[in-house]
């Protein structure tokens, strides 16, 4: 059963424990819930505002202004104002609320809208409702939960500070990481392929030195002895015609004048005859 406005104010257990509502607002009462108002706005720095202009994406800490005590046979249901919800509000962090519970309620709202959203203090931000529990007539004992107001606002900023960022999953964080990462990463292929590059260019250079050095000297004196062989072929071979042909030329002198001789023999007997005549 939910418990209507009067019933929240006038409703006692068995035992006489009542709903306590500290700082309780009749405005803020409605038919059948009560709209809890903010008491401390922290960041993920821990800074206390009075009011801020949460941007999109953005996320702050909540802490209400009322204390609740709660009855052993009342529970509470809690969501967010809907005035909130149309601007792109949304609190997290929120359901029931148990019986027996002592303490301020906590949220943390993100703005998930498209422009920036001014949140202040004494504004509604949690509507709780009120509901009875049909209680066994032997009851369980049950955990009770009970903080003090201010050790439990210190405990949810010093959560703030340790847990949330500046912005809903930390985008521009996570922005920042992955274009670390892949700046690494490019890095890290350009020093493994700057390192592949140096191993061959440092190849290619020792290559070029031997080549230089050692082949083609070696190669260029393997081929001038191969032209001096060939040079030294020919010349052979030219000395070999220049001995040839003069040994030629002696006989030809030699038959030369054997015939000359002869010719003049010849010639001789026939001056004779002539002259005889």
């Amino acid at each position: 059963m939910i418990l209507n406005h009067e019933e929240i104010k006038s409703h006692q257990d068995a035992d006489g424990q009542k709903i306590i509502i500290s700082d309780l607002k009749e405005n803020h009462l409605t038919q059948g819930s009560y709209n809890l108002s903010i008491g401390k706005i922290f960041d993920n720095k821990g800074i206390e505002y009075n009011e801020i202009s949460l941007e999109p994406q953005g996320i702050v800490s909540i802490v209400s202004d009322e204390y609740l005590e709660m009855p052993k046979d009342i529970m509470c249901y809690t969501t967010i104002k809907n005035g909130m919800s149309r601007k792109g509000l949304l609190a997290i962090n929120i359901g029931i609320i148990d019986s027996g519970y002592k303490g301020k309620i906590s949220s943390h709202l993100i703005n998930f809208g498209r422009v920036a959203v001014k949140i202040k203090k004494g504004e509604p931000f949690l509507r709780l409702t009120f509901h009875k529990l049909n209680m066994p007539k032997v009851s369980k004992d049950t955990n009770v939960f009970q903080f003090a107001e201010k050790v439990y606002e210190i405990q949810r900023r010093d959560e703030a500070i340790a847990y949330l960022g500046d912005k809903f999953l930390n985008i521009d964080d996570a922005l920042t990481k992955l274009t670390d990462k892949a700046t690494d990463n490019l890095k890290n292929g350009m020093s493994f392929w700057f390192n592949k590059i140096s191993v061959i260019a440092a190849a290619i250079s020792i290559g070029a030195f031997l080549m230089f050095n050692y082949v083609a000297p070696a190669f260029i004196y393997s081929y001038k002895e191969r032209n001096i062989e060939k040079l030294n072929r020919k010349i052979d071979s030219l000395e070999n015609k220049l001995t040839n042909i003069s040994n030629i030329e002696p006989t030809l002198m030699v038959n030369d004048s054997s015939d000359a001789r002869r010719v003049k023999e010849e010639e001789m007997p026939r001056k004779d005859s002539t002259k005889q005549k």
